[in-house]
């Protein structure tokens, strides 16, 4: 799988996370979504919510913190909900390589917090990421 390097106005942590969309709606240079993720991204796989929204205009990306080997039912599914905020943002397209990477995971499944909110970054300019 391609890895793109996306960074936009009102950044996450980036962090080890997949996001998925609508089949054929970005390239990897090229992102035009409705996210405010400051990550290092890889599409993981498509949407069924994201390529219905396609049709009337609603592009954008789902935040997916799951894997092959931890399901947290419900619970992890309300953490990428809140980790994929709604409203328009600026993504940088190609940043500049000598960004700081925060590699926590945004959900830790067993712990007291396993949303990992704390590691989102809302004040992040995007303008510092570009080369």
């Amino acid at each position: 799988m391609k890895t793109t390097a996306l960074t936009t106005l009102l950044g996450l942590g980036a962090t080890a996370l997949a996001a998925c969309s609508r089949q054929g709606s970005h390239k990897e240079s090229s992102l035009n979504a409705r996210s405010s993720t400051c990550l290092t991204w890889r599409n993981e796989d498509y949407c069924q919510e994201c390529t219905d929204d396609f049709s009337s205009g609603n592009r954008h990306i789902d935040i997916w913190t799951g894997s092959s080997s931890v399901n947290g039912g419900q619970e992890q599914i309300n953490c990428e909900d809140s980790l994929t905020p709604s409203g328009n943002v600026v993504i940088v397209r190609s940043p500049d390589g000598g960004y700081a990477v925060d590699t926590a995971p945004l959900y830790h499944k067993g712990t007291s917090n396993p949303c990992r909110t704390n590691h989102l970054y809302p004040d992040a300019k995007a303008h510092t990421y570009c080369p």
